[in-house]
C-alpha cells in the first residue's frame, strides 16, 4: 500500500470514493495517474504503524445522501474502470432511477451488497476503527473544500490549487 509518493510528500490521503478524491490526489501528489485506490486508514496502520503515525493522515468526507446519489449515477454510467462497470452492470441493473435504487434498500440482501461495494460503503470505515476511533490528522468537508484543503496545503507546505476532476 505505501508507495514512494507517500515518503516524497511526506503524506497520506485516505481517499473516500465520490469525495474529490481524485483532485485531490492530482494536486497533493503532482499527478495525473492513478495511484493506490480507495486504501483504508487502518490497513495502512496494519501495514506500517510507524509509518503511518509519522505522516500527515488525511482525508474529506461528504453528506452521506450527497455522496450516495453522485455514486448511484457514476456508476451507472460504467464507473471509473472495468471493475466498476462490472459490478455496477450486476448489481444496478434493476434501477432505473435513484428513487428505485433506494426504495431497494429496504430489502436487506440488497443493502448488504451495495453497502459493500467502495462507492457506497460508509465513510467511516475508511478513517476509523473498529471502535470508531478516528485514525487520521485531519478530515475535511467536500461543502468546505476551498477553506479546509487551505489546512492541508499549510500542512504540506505548497501552493498548488485543486482542478476539479473525475464526475
Amino acid at each position: 500500500m505505501f508507495k514512494d509518493y507517500h515518503d516524497k510528500y511526506g503524506c497520506i490521503f485516505i481517499h473516500v470514493p465520490k469525495v474529490a478524491g481524485t483532485s485531490i490526489e492530482r494536486v497533493v501528489f503532482e499527478t495525473d495517474k492513478w495511484l493506490v485506490g480507495h486504501v483504508r486508514a487502518l490497513d495502512y496502520i496494519n501495514q506500517d504503524k510507524n509509518k503511518f503515525e509519522s505522516y500527515f493522515s488525511f482525508a474529506f468526507v461528504r453528506n452521506p445522501f450527497d455522496r450516495m446519489v453522485s455514486a448511484f449515477h457514476y456508476l451507472k454510467k460504467g464507473g471509473g474502470n472495468n471493475g466498476d462497470k462490472i459490478w455496477a452492470d450486476e448489481n444496478l441493473k434493476n434501477f432505473d432511477t435513484f428513487e428505485q435504487f433506494v426504495l431497494a434498500l429496504k430489502n436487506k440482501n440488497i443493502k448488504d451488497k451495495i453497502l459493500s461495494w467502495q462507492h457506497f460503503t460508509p465513510q467511516y470505515k475508511f478513517i476509523c476503527d473498529e471502535n470508531k476511533n478516528i485514525l487520521v490528522n485531519f478530515i475535511g468537508k467536500l461543502e468546505n473544500i476551498n477553506n479546509d484543503f487551505k489546512i492541508v496545503k499549510n500542512e504540506l507546505n505548497f501552493d498548488r490549487n485543486l482542478i476539479h476532476s473525475n464526475s
